[in-house]
């Protein structure tokens, strides 16, 4: 494993695996949606669908793909909170196509005006769709509530009203302000020679990035501090009401931020112990954790039957204040669950392509390397006193936000929490 910092500016990570068959490719491009000004909301996702419908050397959706299908190069793009990311998967013979490949996307873009309007109009269908998808409505609010007014609250999609507002001259004034030396992450695993990329990633990406004209350095959001736990809800006829219980927790850059996921299955367990006893009707509850750089959420996923909502919630915020009054958590049981997460993890890592996404954004949100060793030594540092006292500081009801979706209730966030 190997990082060049090339003279403009430019950072790239070499993960060499001589024995590999396949090899894989990530371009990070620092922005996404939580760098997006409000009247742009939406303007990365709309970027990462364009950047696959083709290029100055292969000028239509089929040409690119065709291409890629020759070498077989398996390509996507996607647009997330901190970052546009496109990536190549490829038999490691074909790296060099997959790395020039990259750079043509990059760089020969070609954001015809027709094809920019179809693009549109499928994104616009999608937003209005997703306003009848309640994971996203939920998942909207919660970000909303814990990261107000910072970055992090942008919905992925944007807006109807934003949408409409892009075409292919916005699209491509976006890409030209973030796409600089200092916001671009090249990460590269595989069979190669380490030298050897280092001279195809300059040629291909560090020597076409502009070494002059202003600098816009993308700031990611800074951590929020201030939480004030809250009830939201909207009423939507339902055959099941669907609740999001969120809480803030450990960002991406904190060394702990294995532990949320270590405790996922041991705290879910006890949870749903716990509801069955008390809520012996019909429900789901799942978890789910995310890590931003410098902030982070764990979410409870519900759905339970209407006329049972809140007591059920009621039952839910009991079996919290359970799980924190005393030491949850077991020795044995958290060594149980943290060897299975540690197998997965390095199974995780052992595939080309999350190697070279997780390199990529390690370098491009920390500034440093990632290195399977180090970090399943911070795993294997991770003790029960940990997780206990994770619990008993996350799980704090006054940073509890719930956000609700279903039929007309009369619960109070007071009611709750009291």
């Amino acid at each position: 494993m190997a990082i060049f910092t090339y003279e403009n500016g430019m950072k790239a990570i070499c993960n060499e695996r001589i024995d590999s068959q396949v090899s894989a490719i990530v371009v990070q491009v620092n922005g996404g949606s939580g760098t997006e000004k409000n009247n742009l909301s939406g303007i990365s996702e709309y970027v990462s669908r364009l950047l696959l419908t083709g290029t100055k050397n292969y000028p239509t959706v089929e040409a690119l793909s065709n291409y890629a299908k020759l070498n077989g190069i398996i390509l996507k793009t996607q647009a997330e909170s901190e970052g546009i990311v496109i990536s190549a998967l490829c038999p490691s013979e074909t790296l060099n196509f997959a790395v020039e490949l990259l750079s043509d996307i990059v760089f020969n873009y070609d954001f015809d005006k027709l094809i920019s309007e179809k693009v549109k109009n499928e994104m616009l269908i999608d937003i209005e769709r997703l306003q009848e998808n309640h994971a996203y409505n939920l998942e909207k609010s919660v970000n909303q509530n814990l990261f107000y007014r910072t970055g992090l609250a942008n919905p992925k999609y944007g807006s109807s009203i934003t949408a409409a507002r892009f075409n292919n001259e916005v699209a491509e004034e976006y890409w030209k302000r973030i796409v600089t030396p200092k916001n671009t992450v090249i990460s590269v695993t595989g069979n190669f020679e380490t030298d050897e990329m280092y001279e195809t990633i300059k040629e291909f990406f560090a020597d076409k990035l502009p070494e002059d004209g202003e600098y816009h350095k993308i700031k990611f959001t800074s951590e929020v501090e201030e939480y004030a736990g809250s009830l939201r809800t909207r009423n939507k006829r339902l055959n099941q009401s669907r609740i999001a219980i969120a809480f803030p927790t450990y960002s991406y850059k904190n060394p702990k931020k294995y532990l949320p996921m270590v405790l996922e299955p041991i705290i879910l367990k006890k949870i749903r112990k716990s509801l069955k006893i008390s809520s012996p009707y019909f429900n789901i509850v799942d978890l789910k954790t995310t890590n931003y750089s410098n902030n982070g959420k764990i979410v409870f996923e519900i759905a339970v039957d209407n006329e049972y909502v809140e007591s059920y919630l009621k039952n839910f915020v009991r079996a919290i204040k359970e799980l924190t009054m005393e030491e949850a958590v077991g020795d044995q049981e958290f060594e149980l669950e943290k060897n299975i997460y540690i197998t997965n993890f390095m199974h995780k890592c052992e595939d080309v392509l999350e190697q070279s996404y997780i390199s990529a954004r390690e370098l491009a949100l920390c500034k440093r390397s990632f290195n399977n060793s180090s970090e399943k030594l911070k795993i294997e540092m991770l003790t029960s006193k940990d997780a206990n006292k994770y619990i008993v500081e996350t799980f704090d009801l006054r940073k509890m936000f719930v956000s609700y979706l279903g039929h007309p209730i009369s619960l109070s966030y007071e009611d709750l929490v009291k």
